[in-house]
């Protein structure tokens, strides 16, 4: 494994991929690749807010920061992780991530 871990280090330094989360690399930092990035990270979490929206009844939300309710925070630029849990019946699961379901 360690291997690994050099080889995605070395394509992070070239530009190749990105560290969007711990442990989570991908081809792009575009908003679709760090809101899967969410449920790669963490299948748990649940997407709030904006970022929720987006993904159901409002596709061209604009979302400046993707808010993620988690039991571990993290403190990462362009996230905001709250300490806080979704009761089930209020949540839905769409695209593999789990969301906040509209109103």
């Amino acid at each position: 494994m360690p291997h690994r871990r050099h080889e995605l280090a070395r394509r992070a330094r070239s530009g190749e991929l990105h560290r969007l989360l711990p442990g989570v690399y991908a081809p792009s930092d575009g908003l679709d690749w760090r809101l899967a990035a969410v449920g790669v990270w963490n299948p748990d979490a649940v997407l709030c807010g904006a970022a929720a929206a987006r993904l159901t009844y409002a596709p061209q939300r604009a979302v400046p920061v993707i808010e993620v309710a988690v039991r571990t925070v993290a403190r990462v630029p362009g996230y905001r992780f709250t300490r806080r849990s979704i009761a089930p019946e209020y949540a839905i699961r769409r695209d593999g991530l789990r969301l906040t379901a509209p109103a």
